[in-house]
């Protein structure tokens, strides 16, 4: 079974049985011909070095050995034979590294021996002989910067040691206090003196002496050409990219070179400027890096990258360019110099990494750089713009992640997919995307918002986690993700690392009121922001407040609609709960939140019963995470404001057709309330539950619901809610066929509301005053209570109620014969009902028509392809399958009017043909069926 299992994966098919895989009785073996492994091609490279060869050989031997080893072999396996091979492997990268530093350093190439200075520094950290190296190459210019840089690196060790309980060795220690002493006599880099030159629009220019303070000489020096021994290096990527082709080719576009004579670095076309933000652990590096290797050529080389992660302050930043540059220490203050006249002989690109932490004072410097050198062009990665002239900033999103319903094969082309399975197969070979795990790997991307650091951190989980069983885990997403590879950054090290450095870089009082945001789910608005997460008297204003979190990649703006919205990607906010929660701010701001989304419930539900229905449904879609939250919320510490807040919303629930979920949440609140609570809040809830009750079809629970309401009404003396009640027990009532006591309980509630100036409920009671009728069999009666109610709807602006009536009217005149005048109103109300995207109107509108195309088959075959009858069949498949949809039921009658209208298509259709043309109706979405019944008739 475990060599079929090998075959299958090594050996697919159409290639040949034992190309890959060797077998005998005894033992199963690779083809060293037919496959190739890292360890295999380290070790002939470590041994080939080992060979008296050419420096530059051994050099390309050394840096192909140190390129392979990527950390510890096999982590995680702790088997005799495994723990042995990592131990000479590491030993064996250990020289080859060693050796790779000491040859780049004969040959002049400081930049490069200090590049896998750090590179090594990075893959095997607690080795000391290399931080002995990356000290030493750091100081070898022997000025202040360099110091400081080395100093840097011994105390992370000094600190990683007190930490974990060990000290640095004697003689990295006494090579720390050697440079201590030279630091001490080295003069600190002075301040950049800084004026507004006249006429310059307020933009700040540097004073330029015969030397800069950063240590650049006047622009008017000659500029050589540069030499070809500092060509462009970039950081050698050993793990595939997804997606970002898009950003790719835009960026390129933005960043291509201008030529010789480049336009003023203000000039909006110029593009000489591009700061690629985002959150950290989206992939802005790797993104960079993608984008300076595409314009490699275009830039002749003349393309690097600078880190700038571990500087600690501005001033360092000059310096960082020099060591990406590749200019000799050796050359000692001249090198600065050096630098500009490479960067000016030839359009130039710099690639700044992870700026974030130095804008304040790294931004103006970089402005000064461009004034100065028009051949030059940046592109910085930052969580935060820099904010100089200039600039254009690239906000990068996550990846895209896959729709919960398409196929594994589709799925498998999503970038954020492809990421999780690329990188799951690095630690588990044969994991595959299959239809059994594709929902599981589609949601987890989904959930982790298609943050790449996300993705990977995940994707590492493979070995002992199936993707099902990490979607479980995402309540603890910080404990989750987590690496363990070495050669990577303490911040991306975690996911909350990353996110916790970008909070570390806020103020204490934008910390707080970011992590106050953190109560939001799905969005808000500015006006939310205000009310529930700023302080009115605090120094952070919410429009500033949010201005400088998405400055930070903390928070996206999106224009939807009539005013902007703001969201968190799903791990920040659970970042900030965290913190909300710390900081003992939690119960209060979310009391905050209920009473500011119970007051925008509550201001909608006269709307909901206008003009402004659309406005204001839309407003509650858009708020409707945040609404579930806040009854989460409610039940737990005040289950009245929960009474309130779903009493509020049983329109809405009506409309967007939640039917089921309305009805639970109310049943709820309901039940975590005083059943002997008489208040006005119950009552409210126990009607909007009887509404929800009797669309569903469930009669006497409806009945029971409306009753009890009616009741509190009646005691409260609240004749106003009282008509109300009375409207909706009367519908009731009227679905069960009791017209004599529908009738009682309309005459009732008319004069009610005509008492109160309520012409929304008069026009209500007309209508069901006519549906009694209509049942009656008073045709006439009905349409005239039809017509008066429609008119008084028309005035009202009433789109819900003018679409209900338009279909009653529609029902009587066709019970008059009048065909026409029925089609067109079923189709206005159709119309209507589709807008407003109410799919139970949509299928009584399809319905009606339905019982039109019916009754053109009276007395005819009708049974040729595309006849009326088939017709019939297809909207009332559709009709029924949008009820279906939502949980909606006909009452009893209704549904035996709808059998009687559509008899003659059923009679004039054999039974396969008509169930064929019901199922093809089923299969329609909503806008197909509405296209389909407008476009069912020549008329």
């Amino acid at each position: 079974m475990a060599l079929s299992s090998l075959r299958h994966q090594l050996e697919p098919p159409g290639v040949p049985g034992g190309t890959v895989l060797q077998a005998d009785r005894f033992s199963v073996r690779l083809n060293p011909d037919a496959v190739s492994a890292d360890v295999t091609e380290f070790d002939a490279a470590v041994t080939g070095a080992a060979r008296p060869a050419a420096a530059a050989e051994r050099v390309r031997l050394l840096e192909a050995a140190v390129r392979l080893y990527q950390g510890e072999f096999l982590p995680g396996y702790y088997d005799d034979w495994v723990l042995e091979e990592q131990r000479r492997l590491a030993e064996a990268f250990v020289g080859a590294a060693h050796g790779l530093v000491r040859e780049l350093e004969k040959a002049g190439d400081v930049a490069g021996a200090l590049e896998h200075a750090r590179h090594a520094v990075q893959v095997e950290p607690m080795r000391e002989e290399f931080r002995r190296d990356l000290m030493r190459l750091l100081a070898s210019s022997g000025d202040r910067e360099g110091i400081d840089a080395a100093l840097r690196q011994f105390n992370d060790w000094d600190r990683r040691g007190a930490q974990e309980g060990w000290e640095p060795g004697p003689a990295l220690r006494q090579y720390a206090r050697d440079l201590e002493r030279r630091a001490q006599a080295s003069p600190a880099a002075p301040e950049i003196p800084r004026r507004v030159v006249e006429g310059s629009g307020g933009a700040p220019a540097p004073v330029v002496p015969s030397r800069t303070p950063e240590g650049f000489p006047p622009a008017e020096a000659p500029h050589p050409r540069a030499e070809v021994e500092h060509a462009g290096r970039l950081p050698l990527q050993v793990t595939r990219f997804f997606g970002r082709e898009e950003e790719i080719a835009r960026l390129a576009e933005m960043l291509s070179p201008c030529g010789p004579v480049a336009l003023p670095p203000d000039d909006a076309r110029a593009a000489r400027l591009v700061t690629l933000t985002g959150p950290g652990g989206t992939g802005k590096t790797r993104l960079s890096l993608a984008v300076a290797e595409r314009l490699r050529s275009s830039y002749r080389g003349a393309v690097w990258f600078v880190p700038l992660a571990d500087l600690a302050n501005a001033r360092l930043i000059p310096g960082a360019v020099v060591d990406a540059l590749g200019i000799p220490r050796s050359l000692e203050a001249g090198r600065l110099e050096q630098a500009e006249m490479l960067l000016a002989a030839q359009p130039s690109l710099l690639v700044l990494d992870n700026f974030e932490h130095l804008v304040r004072q790294g931004g103006a410097l970089v402005r000064t750089l461009l004034a100065r050198l028009p051949t030059l062009t940046c592109l910085v990665t930052s969580r935060q713009p820099l904010h100089v002239t200039g600039e254009r900033e690239y906000p990068l999103l996550p990846l895209p992640v896959p729709r919960t319903d398409e196929d594994a094969d589709r799925m498998s082309r999503v970038p954020s997919v492809q990421l999780f399975v690329d990188r799951a197969q690095a630690v588990r070979p044969d994991f595959q995307l299959t239809p059994g795990n594709a929902p599981a790997v589609a949601e987890l991307c989904t959930r982790l918002d298609g943050m790449p650091l996300a993705v990977e951190l995940a994707a590492a989980r493979v070995q002992v986690l199936t993707a099902r069983q990490m979607v479980t885990q995402l309540d603890r997403r910080f404990e989750l993700l987590v690496s363990r590879k070495r050669d990577i950054s303490e911040r991306h090290r975690t996911l909350w690392a990353a996110i916790n450095w970008s909070y570390g870089l806020l103020t204490p009082d934008l910390q707080k009121f970011f992590r106050r945001l953190s109560v939001f789910r799905g969005g808000w608005t500015l006006e939310a922001a205000e009310t529930v997460s700023g302080d009115p008297d605090g120094p952070v204003n919410a429009l500033d407040g949010m201005s400088h979190l998405r400055d930070c990649s903390l928070i996206l703006a999106e224009e939807i609609g009539p005013e902007m919205r703001f969201r968190m990607i799903e791990s920040l906010r659970d970042y900030g709960e965290e913190r909300l929660r710390e900081a003992g701010e939690a119960d209060r701001i979310r009391d905050r939140h209920r009473d500011f989304h119970l007051r925008l419930a509550e201001a909608a539900e006269a709307p909901l019963r206008g003009p402004r229905q659309a406005e204001w449904l839309g407003r509650l879609e858009a708020e409707y995470d945040n609404i579930q939250a806040a009854l989460e919320w409610s039940l737990n510490g005040s289950p009245e404001a929960g009474l309130r807040l779903a009493g509020a919303l049983w329109q809405f629930w009506l409309a967007s057709g939640r039917l089921g979920e309305g009805r639970e949440r109310l049943r709820t609140v309901l039940s975590r309330t005083d059943p002997s609570d008489r208040s006005a809040p119950r009552a409210k809830a126990l009607n909007g539950a009887g509404v929800l009750a009797y669309v569903q079809g469930d009669y006497e629970g409806a009945r029971v619901l409306h009753e009890e309401g009616l009741a509190i009404w009646r005691e409260s003396g609240d004749r106003q809610h009282l008509s109300y009640a009375l409207l909706g027990l009367g519908f009731v009532e009227t679905a069960q066929e009791n017209y004599d006591r529908a009738g009682a309980l309309y005459d009732e509630c008319l004069p009610l509301f005509r008492e109160y100036a309520d012409v929304w409920g008069v026009a209500w009671t007309l209508n069901n005053m006519g549906n009694v009728a209509w049942h009656r069999g008073d045709v006439v009666r009905a349409r005239a209570l039809y017509e008066e109610s429609l008119a008084l709807k028309r005035e009202l602006g009433d789109p819900y109620g003018l679409a209900d009536s338009l279909g009653n009217l529609a029902l009587a005149a066709s019970g008059q014969g009048d065909h026409t005048t029925a089609r067109a109103l079923y189709q206005e109300s159709l119309t209507i009902w589709r807008d407003l995207g109410d799919r139970r109107g949509v299928a009584a509108a399809l319905e009606g028509l339905a019982g039109l195309e019916a009754a053109k088959e009276a007395g005819s075959a009708g049974d040729a392809p595309g006849s009326a009858a088939e017709r019939a069949a297809c909207l009332a498949g559709a009709a029924e399958a949008l009820r279906r949809s939502i949980g909606a039921r006909l009452s009893p009658s209704d549904l035996a009017q709808n059998e009687r209208a559509l008899a003659p298509a059923r009679a004039a259709l054999a039974p396969d043909a008509f169930r064929a043309a019901l199922a093809a109706g089923a299969a329609l979405s909503l806008e197909a069926a509405v296209a389909y019944a407008v476009g069912a008739h020549p008329e």
